[in-house]
């Protein structure tokens, strides 16, 4: 007999790349969709284009610690082509003052980590509005 996965529990269970995540109630699902923390804070996975994947979120912690400035946040690109993708939807969105912050850098170093050669970074603030390119435009694929 099969036990119900937890909530935020990646399916199938115990899996590191899963791209499935439990919602096991009508309930949790509209958490999700809303965005209530007791949904989004538990989750451990989900699908690539709505969720950041623990090892990102990782690899961006050391690309901040190794090419940002204090109060930066990050993203990593496979290309040039969709980092400045992201930089150019940055700065249609942001306010003029903060377009100077806005990078693309190219960091070779980390192509020990994974196959992304590319960042953009850009001040703390402006991180909801990077994210939402990486993860709904689907900038997180080549």
């Amino acid at each position: 007999m099969s036990q119900a996965v937890a909530l935020g529990e990646p399916i199938p269970p115990n899996t590191s790349h899963a791209v499935s995540v439990s919602l096991p109630t009508w309930s949790a699902n509209v958490g999700y969709e809303e965005g209530q923390d007791w949904v989004i804070k538990v989750m451990r996975t989900g699908y690539p284009r709505f969720f950041m994947h623990k090892n990102i979120r990782e690899l961006v912690f050391h690309i901040i610690r190794q090419f940002g400035h204090p109060g930066e946040s990050a993203m990593p690109f496979p290309s040039l082509k969709t980092a400045s993708r992201c930089h150019d939807f940055m700065v249609s969105r942001l306010p003029l003052d903060t377009h100077a912050k806005i990078r693309v850098c190219h960091c070779e170093a980390l192509l020990h980590f994974y196959i992304l050669r590319y960042i953009t970074t850009s001040p703390n603030k402006c991180g909801s509005i990077v994210e939402m390119e990486y993860l709904v435009a689907g900038a997180n694929s080549a």
